[in-house]
Order: C-alpha cells, then sequence, then structure tokens
C-alpha cells in the first residue's frame, strides 16, 4: 500500500464507519424478501393508522408543512397519522427498531442516511406502486426531474424503486452579500482566485471560514468536493467502496486533501474552529464575525433566526479545480416505507 493510502485510509474508515455500521445492524436483506413485492394502494385507506417517524422537530419550517399536509391527508382518506418528531436522530432510532417489531410505516430522511440503513440493505418496501401513482392527472414519478432518477439512484438490487424524494440540497460557500458585495459580483471561479479572496480577508482581520469542529459530515465536505472537482462525479461513492484500498493511492485523492491542508496551514479557518462546539462558528458566522461558511443550502433557515441585522444571504459553488468542469453534490429527503412496515398500503 503507498504511502497515500496509509495516511489516508483511517479517513476512508471514518467515512464508511456509517454505512458498515448500518448495514451489518440491520440483518441481512434476506430478512425483507418475503416482503420485496409491490401492494395494491388503490382502495380505500378509511380507518387505517400510519405510525410515521419524522426527521423533523416540530416547530421547524419543514414541520410545519408536513403537519398540515398531514391535516389534509387525514380529511381527504378517513385515515389517521400517528407522527412522532424524532428530528435527526430518526434514522439511528430506526436501525435497532428494524430488528424488533416496534418498526414505523413510514419514514423520511437523507438519502444518504437512508440508503445504507434500508435502501441498499432490503429491508424498505418497493414504492413501485407510488411511482405510478396518479396526484391531479400526474404520476408520482412525472414530477421527479429524470435527472435525478436516470441513473436508478433511488431504486434497489431488484430496480424497484424505494424512496420517494420531495426535497433537493446542496452545498455552497456562504456569505453576507451586504457587507461583502465584491464576492456577489465577483465569486471566486477558480481555486487560485479562492485563496486570493481568502488572503484578502484576512489581511483586512476577518476570519475568512467558519467551521464547526465537531460535525465531521460538513468539515469532510471541503475534502470530497475538491475530489470531486478533480475527479467528477461518482469519484467519492467509487472511492469509498473500493475494498482493495488501492483508490486511495491514486494522486487526485492526495491533492484533495493537500488542498484541505492549505486552507488550515494557511490560517484561513477560524480560530478554536478545531474544539468548537456546534453551532458555536455557525452563529459566528452569522453575526459576521467570519466571513465564509461552507454549508447546506438549508442554512439561510437554520442561522435565520440569529444573523446580524440586515444579512443578506448569498452563496458560491465551491470553485473549479485545474480547469475541471464544475459540478455541485445534492442530497435529497424523502419517504421510505420498511419492509416489515404492518399498514403497507396507507403508509404508501
Amino acid at each position: 500500500m503507498g504511502k497515500t493510502a496509509r495516511h489516508l485510509r483511517p479517513l476512508a474508515a471514518l467515512l464508511g464507519a456509517a454505512l458498515a455500521l448500518s448495514t451489518t445492524a440491520c440483518g441481512g436483506a434476506t430478512d425483507a424478501s418475503t416482503a420485496a413485492e409491490a401492494v395494491d394502494i388503490s382502495g380505500s385507506i378509511s380507518g387505517q393508522t400510519i405510525n410515521y417517524w419524522s426527521m423533523w422537530k416540530d416547530g421547524e419550517p419543514q414541520q410545519k408543512v408536513i403537519a398540515a399536509a398531514i391535516a389534509d391527508f387525514e380529511k381527504e382518506t378517513g385515515a389517521t397519522v400517528s407522527v412522532q418528531w424524532q428530528g435527526r436522530s430518526n434514522t439511528e432510532k430506526l436501525v435497532p427498531a428494524l430488528n424488533t417489531n416496534n418498526v414505523p410505516d413510514l419514514v423520511d430522511g437523507t438519502f444518504a442516511k437512508l440508503a445504507p440503513v434500508i435502501g441498499e440493505t432490503g429491508q424498505a418496501s418497493p414504492l413501485t406502486s407510488v411511482y405510478s401513482y396518479e396526484v391531479d392527472g400526474k404520476t408520482v414519478s412525472s414530477v421527479i426531474p429524470e435527472k435525478f432518477t436516470s441513473n436508478g439512484v433511488f431504486k434497489g438490487e431488484d430496480g424497484q424503486p424505494w424512496m420517494v424524494p420531495y426535497s433537493v440540497s446542496s452545498d455552497g460557500i456562504w456569505f453576507d452579500a451586504a457587507k461583502h458585495p465584491e464576492l456577489k459580483a465577483k465569486p471566486p471561479a477558480t481555486w487560485d482566485e479562492f485563496i486570493a479572496v481568502l488572503d484578502k480577508l484576512k489581511a483586512g482581520g476577518t476570519a475568512p471560514i467558519a467551521a464547526d469542529g465537531d460535525v465531521a459530515g460538513y468539515n469532510s465536505t471541503w475534502f470530497v468536493t475538491a475530489l470531486l472537482r478533480l475527479k467528477g462525479a461518482g469519484s467519492f461513492k467509487a472511492l469509498v467502496e473500493d475494498k482493495s484500498g488501492e483508490g486511495w493511492d491514486d494522486p487526485s485523492v492526495l491533492e484533495a486533501a493537500r488542498k484541505v491542508e492549505t486552507l488550515v496551514n494557511g490560517g484561513y479557518l477560524n480560530s478554536g474552529y478545531n474544539a468548537s462546539k456546534f453551532p458555536a462558528q455557525q452563529q459566528l458566522w452569522a453575526n459576521g464575525d467570519a466571513a465564509l461558511i461552507l454549508n447546506g443550502s438549508w442554512t439561510p433557515t437554520e442561522t435565520g433566526s440569529y444573523a446580524a441585522p440586515g444579512f443578506e444571504y448569498s452563496s458560491f459553488q465551491f470553485p473549479a479545480i485545474d480547469d475541471k468542469p464544475a459540478s455541485a453534490r445534492v442530497d435529497f429527503i424523502g419517504f421510505a416505507v420498511p419492509a416489515k412496515s404492518k399498514n403497507q398500503v396507507p403508509a404508501q
């Protein structure tokens, strides 16, 4: 094994830990094989109950939207939805529940979390009937953009869809356009331009980048996105799934890691970030004490309650590296029905 692989193998283990743990903790796909058939959802569901574990917390904007939809659904169908607003831990709670009789009928979450838990382990019911179901004269499948379904990302090994996405999110480097109109007028398009911006911010006495040190997913995005810039879409997935470990010897992997090293060694990250606890750095950024933050498209909603007066949210894409074509990482939030659900029809 080469030098690159030896040094980066711990990162591979860390990033793949959730996948490995979820796959082994849920039991094999054979546990759900008897339920892996599409069900007829055309009949009445009046009087039936759906036990729903949601990733949203009570009071969040998306929770309010779904709560309103639930009220309409109950009125129109006569079914009852028993919902638990569990927050982001709902997927973690689902893992042990799948080995019990206390399995929810419906769950939602990010693709990144649900796929290794039920989507790729045979623990999700096929939602073929849902995709062909008509709402206002249109099938569900027709309102999901083809560019998100053409690669089969929502389908299991049996070729049937297991997830119905209802939201898409992406990443960007966020800033206050009211305070930094120059970035809105001309955002850095290349890595060299990005470093020049960081140098200028640092020289002016502003902390260039805020990063919450205890959020592994946020921090790894710097490395993952740099690698995607260098090697293209799907390259990180291929790297993590490479059981031989030889992929970590790829020069592009080392180059992506060096880009992150540049940010650290250059002093561009806000002082104390590596000992911070979420959301301290995010709040620091929203208050104007740091210029940039790499985060998801939910950032305005999540920080709006404590942002500085007059804060104008704006963002630019992670800069291109070595003239490689730009791309954006996306994740989806959607619904899934565990194969062990006792109320398949109303849930779907």
